[in-house]
């Protein structure tokens, strides 16, 4: 039987929180450490078993708010599963999220190139299940190549959706800043060139991501301070009002690349300082979202995450014994 959707528009609130709440791969715990709010109260408003404050409700809003691009970077091959499922392999994204220039309420925008007629009903049920699986708003715009399609809202710079080409929203416009490197500068960085980074689309902020780079002994520090069992030496040697994604970025990736270090080293110290500084960092992140804008650090989180706590499993931690309610 086929399964329906339903329109997001539709969506309770507290339904909304849950599929939003999903489609990051956020545990009701997890949610209420980033938010403040308690887990019973999540548990009970996903479930319309009760209401909640204003305020709560604005703090887990702000939790779970994360760019239209962020949340298409991390479930573009679904998507394209879900196309291609309804006949549809032609596919463009455009708009600002293809440029990498929206927000947390931008509309993802799609253009489907087909030559089969489309039944209203058929789009009705691929929209609604795109909004179900980006939990965001979807529009389509649809080219029959039959003379007779009107899409007057697409640019003529559209980014095909397929699996040989990147993302590049993901990587376009990381930082707002008239300081850029200059092309020569990105080719000779190796740091640069281990994540694929290309000059087309590299506007960070030079000095916060210089010092990021260039002082490799601030950043062996942080693993100093995880071996000595302070999950707060490394926001003490960060600089107060860093607002590079680029410094969130490369954070989490040297913590990604030593995790599995973190937990043959520090358990034997203190079995919660792994869990404690992932949590940490990850609701400081959240935080500053709207400083720090950080769709790339989210993302990365969103991808790391469930390899860091595989890593992690045989670690215990406060309220690992909390069960959530269905």
């Amino acid at each position: 039987m086929e399964q329906k959707f339903m329109a997001l528009r539709d969506f309770r609130p507290g339904a909304f929180l849950r599929l939003r709440r999903n489609v990051l791969g956020l545990t009701q715990a997890e949610l209420a450490g980033m938010s403040g709010v308690p887990q019973s109260h999540i548990s009970a408003f996903e479930n319309h078993k009760r209401r909640i404050s204003e305020a709560e409700e604005t703090a887990l809003a702000k939790a779970v708010s994360v760019p239209a691009h962020t949340l298409m970077g991390m479930k573009r091959h679904v998507v394209r599963g879900i196309f291609s499922r309804h006949g549809y392999d032609e596919i463009f994204l455009f708009g600002p999220v293809s440029t990498g220039q929206d927000d947390a309420f931008t509309p993802i925008d799609f253009l489907v190139s087909t030559s089969k007629p489309l039944g209203m009903l058929d789009l009705v049920g691929l929209q609604n299940e795109l909004e179900n699986e980006l939990s965001t708003t979807v529009y389509l715009s649809i080219d029959t190549g039959l003379g007779n399609a009107k899409v007057d809202r697409v640019p003529r710079e559209v980014t095909r959706l397929d699996e040989k080409t990147k993302f590049e929203p993901l990587l376009v416009d990381l930082y707002r800043s008239g300081n850029v490197f200059s092309p020569r500068e990105i080719e000779e960085y190796p740091y640069f060139q281990k994540w694929g980074f290309h000059k087309s689309f590299f506007p960070y902020d030079v000095s916060a991501a210089r010092w990021r780079v260039d002082d490799m002994s601030r950043t062996l520090d942080v693993g100093m301070g995880i071996a000595t069992g302070d999950p707060k030496a490394y926001f003490a040697k960060t600089p107060a009002g860093v607002q590079s994604r680029f410094a969130a970025y490369h954070s989490i990736s040297l913590l990604v690349e030593s995790a599995a270090k973190i937990h043959s080293d520090v358990k034997e110290v203190n079995p919660e300082i792994p869990w404690a500084i992932l949590c940490e960092l990850r609701y400081r992140l959240m935080q500053t979202v709207d400083e720090l804008d950080a769709s790339i650090a989210w993302t990365t989180l969103h991808q790391d995450f469930p390899k860091i706590l595989d890593a992690l499993s045989s670690i215990t931690y406060p309220g690992s014994g909390t069960e959530e309610t269905a």
